[in-house]
């Protein structure tokens, strides 16, 4: 595995790759606040494929974006197409964890022709606002940008004690999480702080509507895997019952673990990512 850097149109992508870039292209994007070191335990079971882990804008070691601009998760899915595009890859597998598979299931909707299957971690459809709730997350995400322009980073005395902080803060184990903090740390004179930019802590703006959710889940061409956790987020078993039946060729797995089952059981995931992928 070997860390790369994409130039896109207006800033630098970081990925962990590994195998060829002749062979079959494996995508994989990330959850919130995490970074490619999300894939690390299962990154090195693909060696008949070119498995690309990326940090996405704002996250691990790709550029933040300008002083002016926010974060959501459809402007990712720009740059991850305009990713693809710069190295025209085609034929592309997905993976996708949390909100990374939110992310890949607006690409594979909106761009059918570049996929041949979709695998979700811990991820079913995307997050949805009522209609009748859209003022109130307005409300909730311009209050929230505007605590986060003087909110300061948190500065941890040593790796062990962010890896702590992180433990406490989710359901997940030091050892599943020690790759995604240590990427995610930035050295400072003090010790260490979050390299993740402060405004990925802001209320999303908007979200789609139910309505819209649904019509992008049946607009996926792809088999589509989804992978729950046995003791996952109960968000996901609800999303499984609310969209599982919206999309055209969908399959589920469970393996053991939690939100961040891919690294609490690696060698159980990328059995299941390998077997639907081949099949």
């Amino acid at each position: 595995m070997k860390e790369v850097f994409y130039q896109l149109t207006h800033r630098k992508i970081a990925a962990i790759v590994s195998g060829s870039p002749d062979k079959p292209v494996l995508l994989a994007l990330h959850g919130w606040l995490d970074n490619a070191g999300s894939f690390a335990f299962i990154q090195n079971k693909f060696p008949d494929h070119f498995f690309v882990a990326i940090d996405l804008p704002g996250h691990g070691h790709s550029d933040h974006k300008s002083a002016d601009a926010h974060y959501h998760f459809l402007d990712w899915a720009e740059d991850i197409y305009q990713l693809i595009q710069h190295n025209n890859w085609q034929n592309i597998t997905l993976i996708g964890h949390s909100m990374g598979g939110m992310i890949s299931t607006v690409l594979a909707a909106s761009f059918p022709e570049l996929f041949i299957k979709l695998c979700n971690i811990e991820a079913v459809g995307v997050l949805v606002t009522q209609q009748s709730k859209v003022p109130e997350q307005v409300r909730k995400a311009i209050l929230s940008r505007q605590k986060q322009i003087s909110r300061q980073k948190v500065t941890y005395p040593s790796v062990q004690a962010a890896i702590k902080a992180r433990v406490l803060h989710g359901d997940i184990s030091a050892q599943s999480v020690e790759n995604i903090v240590v990427r995610g740390l930035l050295q400072i004179n003090t010790g260490y702080t979050w390299r993740a930019d402060n405004r990925l802590r802001s209320e999303s703006i908007i979200r789609l509507t139910e309505q819209q959710a649904v019509t992008l889940v049946e607009e996926i061409q792809c088999p589509v895997l989804i992978i729950k956790g046995s003791n996952g987020y109960k968000m996901v078993e609800q999303g499984i019952e609310h969209f599982g039946k919206h999309y055209k060729y969908m399959t589920c797995e469970v393996v053991d673990g939690g939100h961040h089952c891919h690294l609490d059981s690696p060698e159980q995931t990328a059995k299941v990512i390998l077997e639907f992928v081949n099949k």
